[in-house]
C-alpha cells in the first residue's frame, strides 16, 4: 500500500492498485472490488461494509471476482483468526485483555477487531502479492509472530487459526454482518499503519524462533508415592490431546486430575504430563505444560485426593515389603464435612432465583447452591414448560444450564422456547423453522418478534445453555465440560425425566432410579451444581397423589433430595386446562417450613407460557376431585382473540394452531360462535376475522 522496494519486485502483482473483493450471501460466490490506498483506508472500508445478511469480504482478489483458488491473482492482506476450541464465546475477561493488547500495540498486525469467538488481526501488504508460494510464506510468518506474541502476553484459551496459509478463496465475515441471524457490530481499530512487506512477514518465520519443543520427559522424583503410580495409570488411558479437537480442554482436566483428583505437586504432576504431552499433536512446550497447572490447581472443581479416595486397582497396591509413606488425612473425613459446612455458613447459602415470585418467597431466595431438587408430576402438568422456563431465566440471569431432555426432542424443545420468545402460535414456529420466508406470519409484529428472538437465542442462550436429547454415554464427563464453560458462574442441571433414564439390564427399575438418585447427590457436591431431576409420580385408586412417597418407582428419593416437590391439577387427568399447582413436599436447606400449596400455575395459550397465580387447593375427591370449573370454553376463545388480533386468517390455519395448542376443532368453532366471528376471504380460501 506504499510504493513497492526494488527487492520486492518478484512478487510485484498484476493487479494494482491494491483492491479487496466484497459480497454477501455464503453461497453467492461472486463479489465486487473495492480499490484500498493505505491501511487506514482499509480499515475505513471494513468498517463501512453495511450490515447485510452474510456478508463477507476477502484480501484475495480473483479473475471474473468469483471466489475460486484456482482462479487466484492477488492479495493485499494476510487475515488471521484467533478462536476458541468449538467457536465458544469469548470470556469477557480474556476480550478485554486482547484489547488492551491490540490498543496498545503489543499484538503484531495492522488492523484489529472482535468476533464472536474471538478476534482477527489483519496484516496490511505494502503492495499486492501474486505469488502463491510467497504469500504462503508471509501467512506463516505472521500467523507464527501472532502466536508468539500470544504465548508472552500469557493469553490462552485461544488459537491461531492456521487456513489462511492454504486457502486462497478464503472470506470472512464483515464486521458488520449479520451472520446467523446475529448483527456484528465490531469496532475496527488500526494497530499499525505502516504495512508489511511479503519479505518482511516471511522472515518472522524464518528469524523467530521455532516453537519450543517439549522439554525431554523428566521421571517422578525418587521414592513416588502410589498417588503417582496411580496417576500415571490412569493418564496412559487419556487421549492425547489434538489441536483443533478441543484439545486445550482435554489437556485442562488431565492436568486437573493430577493436581487436584490425585493430589500431586507441581513437580510430580509435570512429570506425568511431560510423558502423556509426547502424543499430543502438536506436543505442548513445557511453559505451557506448567501453565495449565497453574489453572487447573487454581480453577479445578474436583476435592483434594478425589480419586486416592477410591479403592486402587490391584496394579497399583503395594508390593510386598515395599515401604509404605504415612497417608495424609482422608479427604473426606467427618472434620473435613465440619469444615466444609462451616466454610458454607460463613458465605452463607447461594440460590439460584425461580423467577417465581411465590416459590422464590417460600424457599427463601430459591433454589439453594448446590442441590437436588426432585420435582414429581404426571402427565400434562406442564413440568417441561415449568423446567424449560426456570432453565432459560436462570441463563438470562447469567447463570450456564445443562438441560438433558429425554421427554421432547431437540426440535420440540427449540419450537417451545421461539413460541415463548416470539409470543406465536406453534403452528406458525414450525412453518418459520422450516421455511426462512417471512411469509409464514400473519402481522409485520410477528415478524419481527420472531427475528429478535432468533437474535435472543443465539446471543443469551446459545453461548450457556447446553441441550442433549439423549443420554451421554459419560455423563460425569459432560458435566465436568459444562462446569468447565460455566467457571464461577451458577451451574443448573436439568434431567427430564428421572423414568427415561437407562439403566443396567439385569437391575429392576427400583434399582436403577436409586442408583441415578445416588448418582446427583454426589454430582452436586463435585461440581457445586443444583440440579433438578423432573419424576414421574405414581396414580394410585383416586387418581394422582401429590404427597412426598407419590414419586414413581423409588423409595430413595425422599431420602436423597435437598427439596421435593409435586406439581399436579386437581383434576390432572379430566381438565387439561386446570391451573397446575406447586406443592412442597420435603426442604431441607430453608429457614422456615415451607410445606404445602405454595403456588398455581395456569397456561397462556397458545405458546407454552405459565403465569403463576395463588395456589388452587388440590381436591381430595376420586381422581382429585373436580376442582374449579372447567375453563377450556374461556381458553379457547382467548386463543382465537389473540391469534385474529393481527388480521383475518384462513379458518384452515387458525384450526390448525389451535389443535397444536391442544384444542378440539369442535371447541374452537364453539368457541368463536360465542365471540360472534366474522366469516370473510383470505387468500381465495375461507377466513375469520373478529367482529
Amino acid at each position: 500500500m506504499t510504493t513497492p522496494s526494488a527487492g520486492a519486485e518478484q512478487t510485484r502483482a498484476a493487479v494494482t492498485p491494491p483492491q479487496i473483493t466484497v459480497g454477501a450471501g455464503l453461497t453467492r460466490p461472486r463479489g465486487h472490488r473495492l480499490q484500498v490506498v493505505d491501511v487506514a483506508d482499509l480499515a475505513r472500508v471494513l468498517g463501512e461494509q453495511p450490515a447485510d445478511v452474510d456478508g463477507w469480504w476477502s484480501p484475495h482478489v480473483w479473475r471474473g471476482d468469483t471466489r475460486d483458488g484456482a482462479a487466484w491473482q492477488a492479495a493485499c492482506a494476510v487475515a488471521l483468526d484467533m478462536d476458541r476450541d468449538g467457536h465458544a464465546a469469548l470470556p469477557d475477561e480474556l476480550a478485554r485483555r486482547l484489547e488492551e493488547a491490540a490498543a496498545d500495540g503489543s499484538l503484531p498486525g495492522s488492523i484489529f477487531h472482535r468476533t464472536p469467538a474471538g478476534a482477527r488481526v489483519v496484516f496490511a501488504l505494502a503492495e499486492p502479492c501474486s505469488d502463491r508460494d510467497a504469500f504462503d510464506r508471509a501467512a506463516a510468518g505472521a500467523a507464527q509472530a501472532l502466536a508468539a506474541q500470544l504465548r508472552e502476553l500469557d493469553i490462552t484459551g485461544i488459537g491461531v487459526d492456521p487456513k489462511p496459509h492454504r486457502d486462497l478463496a478464503r472470506l470472512y465475515y464483515t464486521p458488520n454482518a449479520i451472520a446467523k441471524g446475529v448483527r456484528r457490530q465490531a469496532a475496527v481499530l488500526v494497530m499499525r499503519r505502516a504495512p508489511y512487506s511479503v519479505e518482511q512477514l516471511a522472515a518472522l518465520r524464518e528469524a523467530d524462533e521455532p516453537p519450543a519443543a517439549p522439554a525431554a520427559v523428566q521421571p517422578p522424583r525418587a521414592g513416588a508415592t502410589g498417588a503417582v503410580r496411580r496417576a500415571r495409570a490412569w493418564l496412559a488411558k487419556k487421549e492425547p490431546a489434538v489441536q483443533g479437537e478441543h484439545g486445550d480442554d482435554q489437556t485442562f482436566r488431565a492436568a486437573a486430575a493430577l493436581v487436584r483428583d490425585f493430589d500431586l505437586d507441581d513437580e510430580d504432576a509435570l512429570a506425568l504430563l511431560l510423558e502423556w504431552n509426547q502424543g499430543c499433536s502438536p506436543p505442548w512446550t513445557e511453559q505451557e505444560l506448567r501453565g495449565k497447572l497453574r489453572s487447573a490447581r487454581r480453577n479445578g472443581k474436583h476435592a483434594p485426593g478425589a480419586k486416592l479416595a477410591e479403592s486402587p486397582p490391584r496394579s497399583a497396591q503395594p508390593e510386598a515389603g515395599a515401604s509404605i509413606t504415612p497417608a495424609a488425612p482422608a479427604p473426606f473425613s467427618i472434620a473435613s464435612v465440619l469444615d466444609e459446612q462451616e466454610s458454607r455458613l460463613e458465605r452463607g447459602t447461594e440460590r439460584i432465583a425461580t423467577g417465581w415470585t411465590r416459590l422464590d418467597a417460600a424457599l427463601g431466595g430459591g433454589l439453594a447452591v448446590p442441590s437436588l431438587v426432585v420435582l414429581g408430576a404426571p402427565p400434562k402438568a406442564g413440568k417441561s414448560s415449568w423446567s424449560q422456563i426456570l432453565a432459560v431465566r436462570h441463563v438470562e440471569a447469567g447463570g450456564v444450564a445443562y438441560v438433558l431432555d429425554l421427554e421432547n426432542g431437540p426440535r420440540r424443545v427449540l419450537r417451545q422456547i421461539m413460541c415463548r420468545r416470539a409470543e406465536v402460535g406453534p403452528g406458525e414456529a414450525a412453518r418459520a423453522l422450516a421455511d426462512r420466508r417471512t411469509g409464514v406470519f400473519t402481522s409485520r409484529e410477528a415478524v419481527e418478534r420472531w427475528n429478535a428472538a432468533k437474535a435472543w437465542l443465539r446471543t443469551t442462550l446459545g453461548p450457556s445453555l447446553f441441550l442433549e436429547c439423549t443420554p451421554p454415554a459419560d455423563l460425569e464427563a459432560r458435566v465436568a465440560g459444562v462446569r468447565q464453560v460455566a467457571g464461577d458462574r451458577k451451574l443448573l442441571l436439568v434431567v427430564d425425566s428421572l423414568q427415561k433414564l437407562p439403566g443396567d439390564p439385569r437391575d429392576d427399575r427400583r434399582t436403577t432410579i436409586d442408583k441415578w438418585i445416588r448418582t446427583f447427590e454426589r454430582l452436586r457436591y463435585q461440581f457445586d451444581a443444583t440440579i433438578l431431576v423432573i419424576s414421574e409420580i405414581r396414580r394410585g385408586r383416586e387418581g394422582y397423589a401429590a404427597r412426598e412417597d407419590a414419586f414413581k418407582e423409588s423409595g430413595g428419593i425422599e431420602y436423597g433430595c435437598d427439596l421435593a416437590m409435586t406439581l399436579n391439577r386437581p383434576a390432572a387427568d379430566e381438565d387439561t386446562e386446570a391451573p397446575a399447582t406447586l406443592r412442597v413436599e420435603l426442604a431441607r436447606d430453608t429457614e422456615e417450613d415451607p410445606r404445602g400449596e405454595v403456588a398455581s400455575y395456569r397456561a397462556v395459550r397458545p405458546w407454552y407460557g405459565l403465569e403463576e397465580v395463588d395456589p388452587v387447593p388440590l381436591s381430595k375427591g376420586r381422581r382429585g376431585g373436580r376442582g374449579p370449573e372447567p375453563v377450556k370454553a374461556e381458553a379457547a376463545r382467548e386463543f382465537l382473540r389473540q391469534r385474529l388480533a393481527a388480521g383475518p386468517a384462513r379458518v384452515s390455519e387458525v384450526l390448525g394452531d389451535g389443535r397444536a395448542a391442544g384444542f378440539s376443532e369442535s371447541t374452537l368453532r364453539r368457541a368463536g360462535r360465542e365471540l360472534g366471528l366474522a366469516s370473510c376471504t383470505v387468500q381465495l380460501k375461507t377466513g375469520w376475522r373478529l367482529p
